[in-house]
C-alpha cells in the first residue's frame, strides 16, 4: 500500500518538476544579456569575454565589498542558491566577441533562483553585478550594481 500511495505522489508531482527549468541551461542566457549590457555601456570600445565562467564565490571568501542587494534579490545569497560556473559555446556572447587575452572581461556565477538571477562582470579591482529577471521565458536586466575589489 506504501509504495502504491509514493507512486500515485510521483506521479502527481512529476509534471511540476518537468515546468521548473535547470540553472545549467540558462547559463549562456543570462551571461549574454549581461555582455548586452556591458556592451551598450561602452560603445565603442573593444571588448571581449572569456568563454571560461568560473563559480560565484561569496564576498568574505573572494575579499570583495558587496554593496546590498536590489529588493526582491537578497535571497541570491543564501545558500540553497545555485553558484553557476562552466562554460559557453560559439564565436559570441551577447555580440561580445569570445577571446583569451588578459583584458577580455570574465564572468563568476551566475546566481540563480526561480526567475531571478545575477552574473558579475569581472574588471581589475570591481565588478559589475548585473540583477537580471526572466519574464515570458526571456531574460532582462533589471539593474546594476559595483562590487569593489580592495587592492
Amino acid at each position: 500500500m506504501r509504495r502504491v500511495v509514493a507512486a500515485v505522489v510521483l506521479f502527481a508531482l512529476a509534471p511540476l518538476s518537468a515546468c521548473q527549468p535547470n540553472p545549467r541551461n540558462e547559463i549562456a542566457d543570462i551571461a549574454g544579456v549581461a555582455m548586452e549590457e556591458v556592451a551598450r555601456t561602452a560603445p565603442g570600445q573593444a571588448l571581449c569575454v572569456d568563454r571560461v565562467i568560473g563559480t560565484w564565490q561569496s564576498a568574505a571568501r573572494s575579499r570583495r565589498i558587496d554593496p546590498p542587494a536590489p529588493p526582491g534579490y537578497a535571497d541570491l545569497y543564501a545558500s540553497g542558491t545555485f553558484h553557476g560556473g562552466g562554460g559557453v559555446k560559439g564565436a559570441t556572447l551577447g555580440g561580445v566577441p569570445i577571446g583569451t587575452a588578459a583584458s577580455c572581461f570574465d564572468l563568476r556565477g551566475p546566481l540563480v533562483k526561480g526567475d531571478r538571477a545575477m552574473i558579475e562582470v569581472h574588471l581589475p579591482g570591481t565588478g559589475l553585478n548585473v540583477w537580471e529577471r526572466r519574464t515570458g521565458g526571456v531574460w532582462r536586466v533589471v539593474t546594476t550594481t559595483t562590487s569593489v575589489y580592495p587592492g
